[in-house]
């Protein structure tokens, strides 16, 4: 059984290079431009892991992880990534 992956990013560029990575390691992948649309991916069909970027407008990444923190069991995996580093 393939793993499901939504990958959350504001970037098409971004969202595009990731999925078509992720789709040929053989996984079933589903795109969303941002918070809210990932969690009505969800709320259509479960995913095993949720890919999403920290900063985005709307919901960020950080808002997305608290509100799939709270959807109830099966709650996916979630892997935030981000292009912006900091220094210290």
């Amino acid at each position: 059984m393939k793993a499901s992956v939504i990958v959350v990013d504001d970037d098409p560029g971004v969202r595009f290079t990731i999925r078509a990575v992720l789709e040929d390691e053989g996984f079933a992948v589903r795109a969303a431009e941002g918070g809210e649309a990932a969690l009505r991916l969800l709320d259509e069909a479960p995913c095993d892991v949720l890919l999403t970027d920290l900063r985005m407008p709307g919901m960020d990444g950080m808002a997305l992880l608290r509100a799939v923190g709270e959807r109830p069991e099966p709650r996916p995996r979630v892997v935030m990534i981000t292009a912006h580093g900091s220094e210290r």
